[in-house]
């Protein structure tokens, strides 16, 4: 029998008119259920005449088996469930439930792709900001690879608007999901086919955003000392960045109404910029920017604001346009911009800003940093976690140069896991005798906790999307 809970919460009661039992048999392999009006859209139910506001209860089996497959013969029912979850999750009359109804229309598209992936190709294109508003990184990556999965079906034919729909899935999806968790070199690889993709499909938008994406990405690259350990390195990711950024303005500016796109490269343009140290530059490009990015609650004018207050406190000492730099960072800390994952953190990014400055001047930073630190927390950014932390423990001067040097050839997060597991280590290892260590005989002593540490952070990577 299929039952209803009042939604959000509430004793089940029971759901009359089950029919041929199509209903059981589909919500038995949606664990999480689905909302009352899809039930009633999808199967034609009445609601129990004792349950008064049925159409607001929450579906869902009395036993429920994930591992069990649709039959065919209720495909028809799936399409028709698919079809009234993708409306309820467009616009839900309450965001409680959200991630709950995200599940099963995921499960669904699943059990769809192979039968009928006409139904579930565009739901990612759908469904992009709807998903990451939740931040959910399971979810953003199962839909990507859902429309991933459909586009490249024997069933469609592969033309342009196809290859379109999986190149967005990949650098607004998979390769997204990449760079938030720490796997530059996955990310970098989807990249890299969908901008393939977009230049067999013709889609000059599509290659732009790749671009402006990979743009990013290399810069992002360039700071991380264990992917490019040498000044030259560096370099050429820097220099990469600036070219992949370059390319996508110029493309941007072909195409009608794409000016914030274009001010947003800009201003990544400044960023990469002002990492290889051409503050001049980076200002330059930072003010072009400004002038297309006007609308000041957007992600990539808060991007801007946080950017300028950097670049004004490296390169000036003019009290007017450090003020007017700072005015722009509490803006953004102040009002937050729309709500959503990407936007919180930019905020927690500000926060960072405003703790490193305020440290570097001597003055109170602890507040900020961990306002910052609990915002990345709750987004489920380990590494941006990672990131914060070991800036404090260099900042905090307990670190030696030849340990720095050592665990820097490490990833932010296991870097960072192997500093807290400092104490496990042998007491005869640690003290003034460890400290003096060097090269070969150092990297010996560190190897178990580097070893834990790496251990540690594959199985968090393995959760994120499990």
């Amino acid at each position: 029998m299929v039952k209803g809970a009042a939604a959000p919460e509430g004793d089940p009661v029971p759901v009359a008119g089950q029919q041929d039992g199509a209903a059981e048999r589909i919500l038995r392999v949606l664990p999480e259920g689905i909302p009352g009006k899809v039930f009633d859209a999808t199967f034609g139910v009445e609601g129990h005449p004792d349950a008064p506001n049925e159409s607001h209860a929450w579906r869902h089996a009395d036993h429920v088996d994930p591992l069990a497959r649709i039959s065919r013969s209720d495909l028809g029912d799936l399409v028709v469930l698919h079809d009234s979850l993708l409306h309820w999750v467009r616009d839900p009359e309450s965001d409680s439930r959200l991630s709950f109804a995200l599940d099963s229309l995921l499960r669904v598209g699943r059990e769809l792709v192979s039968v009928a992936p006409r139904t579930v190709v565009s739901v990612f294109r759908d469904l992009e900001s709807t998903i990451k508003n939740l931040g959910n990184f399971r979810l953003i990556q199962g839909f990507a690879r859902l429309a991933i999965d459909a586009t490249q079906s024997t069933l469609l034919v592969r033309d342009a608007h196809i290859l379109e729909l999986e190149a967005q899935a990949m650098t607004c999806g998979t390769a997204w999901v990449h760079q938030r968790t720490g796997r530059l070199e996955d990310a970098e690889a989807e990249l890299r086919r969908a901008l393939h993709l977009n230049q067999d499909a013709r889609c000059r938008r599509g290659e732009a955003f790749t671009l402006k994406c990979w743009g990013r990405l290399h810069r992002i690259v360039s700071e991380r000392s264990d992917l490019c350990p040498t000044p030259a390195d560096r370099e050429a990711r820097r220099a990469q960045s600036t070219k992949a950024l370059s390319e996508a303005r110029a493309m941007f500016r072909e195409i009608h109404a794409m000016t914030a796109q274009v001010g947003d490269c800009l201003s990544l343009q400044a960023r990469t910029a002002l990492v290889g140290g051409h503050l001049d530059v980076a200002r330059r490009l930072a003010n072009d920017a400004a002038l297309r990015l006007v609308d000041p609650d957007s992600k990539p004018a808060q991007d801007l604001a946080i950017l300028r207050f950097e670049i004004e406190h490296a390169l000036t000492e003019d009290a007017e346009m450090r003020a007017s730099a700072t005015a722009g960072l509490e803006r953004v800390i102040e009002t937050g911009g729309p709500t959503g994952h990407e936007i919180g953190e930019i905020v927690a990014r500000a926060h960072f800003t405003r703790a490193r400055m305020a440290r570097r001047e001597g003055r109170p930073w602890e507040d900020d940093f961990a306002i910052a630190r609990a915002k990345l927390v709750s987004l489920g950014l380990r590494h941006g976690v990672a990131e914060l932390d070991w800036w404090n423990v260099i900042e905090g001067g307990a670190i030696t140069t030849a340990e720095r040097e050592l665990l820097e050839m490490e990833a932010p997060a296991v870097r960072t896991a192997a500093w807290r597991r400092r104490p496990e280590m042998q007491p005869d290892m640690t003290g003034a005798m460890h400290r003096e260590l060097q090269g070969s005989d150092l990297r010996m002593v560190w190897e178990p906790v580097l070893e834990a540490a790496r251990h540690d952070l594959a199985v968090e990577e393995a959760d994120v999307i499990a």
